[in-house]
């Protein structure tokens, strides 16, 4: 039987687009996951993300054909 290891998400390196940022001069990065994603708020979470209080509302706009936007 193969043995497994898991590494604490405060050991995984941020996303390479958070460096890319911090090279651009932005303070500040955000990412958007359903409520219901438990996985990915507990990774978020474990790379020093803070959640934030007040839900966001998306909105999601169809370009292409049959789309209802122009």
């Amino acid at each position: 039987m193969a043995s497994t290891t898991s590494a604490s998400t405060s050991d995984l390196p941020a996303p390479p687009t958070i460096g890319k940022g911090r090279e651009l001069g932005c303070t500040e990065a955000w990412v958007l996951t359903e409520t219901g994603n438990g996985p990915a708020r507990r990774l978020y979470a474990g790379l020093g993300d803070v959640e934030e209080e007040e839900a966001g509302v998306m909105f999601s706009f169809r370009l292409g054909r049959g789309g209802d936007v122009g």
